[in-house]
């Protein structure tokens, strides 16, 4: 990865630096080891010229997680340091107690300022031994002590075998120096700048002993407000006369609640909205119940087992029945928001009943997994309003909703799983929101790269299905949203060649090249449009250049000695014609055009 996000000769953001970014963000998103488990070490300072001694395992500082910050205190009063490790790796925060036992407790310092500021930040400490007075130990106080930590403000000073009464001299920030005597090993003391003497502090003998581990015992229910509202997909479902319909939204809030026949909870849930619709409705709240029976086998349940059902407990709901489509949909946006799970093709993940809490435009505010009850959306619709988003709230403790990195990186993802899963429709939508955010807000997460990333993969995704007029419009904005991406300009020409546009073709390959000569695919489709038309001298350079960039690929050699031919230099046309046939030995192509060099031709110049 490169050392700076510049590229200094084109003055454009390097991608080697995007792409490290990328895969450093999706290692965090999906719990992955910084440091691929490496475990951790410890080495101990032996004196002298002594080398330093490896103690990770004897200190049980060797565990494999992802440590990223420590900070020392004696915590347990004790003489000598105590370490707490905080992980991005679980468990969060450990804490390391120094049982050692040297026979001789250290000294703790603490300072306290009063014409330099509070903590005496910058001061520097001598402790010097009455039998050692020539190798004094020095500390200095100081403020941010490591990576993400802040040690004690305590000064500790490990005496080893030296022996007391110490001196103390201090040199207090931006003042005289104060000198003190008779400091014992094992005490703490509290010095006042300017008062010449040191203050024994009150030792607590504390005993630190392992507590009862706590243990949540794991739920199935949880509510997830959004920090940001995301658009709803179009989500269809069957009516009870078996008709596609699509869930409109007139300015009032919408529950979209998933359930199933055969789900307890479901039909206690579906009894509580129905013995309490009047204050729904009164609240402003629409109420859309989609049954998911019979989608395990990718088709809609049986209308006549959902419409006994409702009849038996006299919902109001109606009789729909959600497509598979839809919750896939649903799923999506679930996945995305709420899990870093990577296995796109499984669907229908969600567990029964699951809710989705919309505004009046369609929205998504909150998420219920398992049953909610009504006061619990009575109270979250007070809570929607226009200027107003739901009261945020962390579900998981631990995890992160709707990513840290705000709503643009989240709209990406989307999209970019909606056109993995087929959704190119539904895609699209999304990809215009994104390229919309990131134009707006671009951010430090370089969300402008990943619209762009995942426009591209919208335009690939059209253009395998042939349909290429919405290739070229994905490609058009992927430009546009990042106009340094030379990948976007070659898909374009290439959908733009598949219209039979060879002229704007051409324009866009060339503009392809200007932004990255390496563009192989623009090089060689570039060189096959000139030699059609017989701007053969632009071919051959194109030609030469796609050669360069990959050596090993039969198509451009072969197109080079086609090019050569056309000069006349046909000693350079076999030399290609026989390396394309080397690289690929049934490549019909090149030994046919080797074939008819054995004719009637011109010999001349070379490669």
């Amino acid at each position: 990865m490169s050392h700076s996000p510049l590229n200094l000769d084109q003055g454009s953001v390097d991608p080697r630096y995007r792409a490290g970014w990328s895969r450093i963000t999706n290692l965090i998103e999906t719990g992955g080891s910084w440091s691929g488990r490496e475990r951790n070490c410890c080495y101990l300072n032996l004196g002298g010229d002594r080398p330093f001694a490896d103690v990770s395992f004897a200190s049980g500082f060797d565990f494999p997680d992802d440590a990223r910050a420590v900070a020392s205190v004696d915590w347990d009063h004790d003489g000598d340091l105590d370490l707490w490790v905080t992980n991005r790796t679980a468990p969060r925060l450990r804490f390391l107690n120094n049982n050692g036992s040297t026979g001789q407790r250290g000294v703790l310092v603490r300072l306290q300022g009063q014409s330099c500021n509070r903590d005496a930040i910058g001061a520097r400490l001598e402790l010097i031994a009455a039998d050692e007075p020539s190798q004094p130990l020095v500390r200095f106080v100081t403020a941010g002590s490591g990576f993400l930590s802040q040690s004690s403000k305590w000064v500790h000073f490990g005496v080893g075998a030296r022996k007391g009464p110490f001196r103390l001299i201090i040199g207090w920030p931006g003042g005289p120096s104060e000198t003190i005597e008779g400091l014992l090993p094992g005490n703490r003391y509290r010095v006042v700048e300017g008062s010449n003497r040191a203050i024994e502090q009150d030792e607590r003998d504390i005993e630190i002993s392992p507590g009862e581990l706590l243990v949540v015992p794991p739920t199935g229910i949880a509510r997830v407000p959004l920090l940001e509202r995301l658009p709803l997909p179009q989500i269809g479902y069957l009516d009870e006369s078996d008709r596609v319909r699509t869930l409109t939204f007139t300015g009032r809030p919408t529950l979209v609640n998933l359930w199933a026949t055969w789900c307890l909870p479901c039909v206690k849930e579906l009894q509580e909205f129905k013995e309490r619709a009047d204050e729904l409705r009164s609240a402003g709240l629409d109420v859309v119940s989609l049954s998911v029976d019979g989608l395990k086998d990718d088709k809609p349940g049986d209308l006549s087992l959902i419409r006994g059902f409702v009849e038996k407990h006299g919902l109001p709901f109606g009789v729909r029945r959600a497509t598979s489509e839809a919750v896939d949909r649903l799923d999506v946006i679930h996945d995305v928001v709420l899990t870093t799970r990577t296995q796109l093709d499984d669907k229908f993940n969600l567990p029964v009943p699951t809710s989705f809490l919309l505004d009046g435009s369609g929205h998504l505010a909150v998420i219920y997994k398992g049953p909610v009850s009504v006061d619990r959306l009575l109270a979250d619709v007070a809570l929607m309003t226009d200027s107003l988003d739901v009261d945020p709230a962390v579900a998981f403790p631990g995890r992160w909703f709707l990513r840290p990195h705000g709503l643009g990186n989240v709209v990406v993802r989307v999209a970019d799983r909606l056109v993995r899963r087929g959704h190119l429709a539904a895609a699209t939508s999304y990809a215009e929101l994104a390229a919309d955010l990131a134009k707006r807000n671009g951010n430090p997460f370089d969300l402008t790269h990943k619209t762009a990333s995942a426009l591209i993969d919208l335009g690939n995704a059209w253009d395998n299905q042939k349909r290429f007029s919405e290739a070229a419009t994905a490609y058009r904005m992927a430009h546009r949203v990042d106009p340094t991406d030379a990948a976007a300009v070659t898909n374009l020409g290439n959908v733009t060649l598949s219209l039979g546009d060879e002229q704007s073709a051409a324009r866009h390959y060339r503009h392809a090249i200007d932004l990255d000569p390496n563009q192989l695919q623009a090089r060689m489709n570039l060189g096959s449009i000139c030699l059609q038309e017989q701007r053969i001298f632009e071919a051959v350079e194109h030609l030469k250049a796609a050669v360069r960039i990959n050596p090993g690929f039969p198509q451009a050699h072969n197109l080079l000695g086609r090019a050569l031919l056309k000069q006349g230099r046909t000693s350079g046309a076999r030399l290609h014609f026989q390396r394309a046939i080397e690289l690929d030995p049934d490549y019909q192509d090149a030994r046919d055009s080797l074939r008819d060099m054995d004719g009637p031709g011109v010999e001349g110049g070379g490669s």
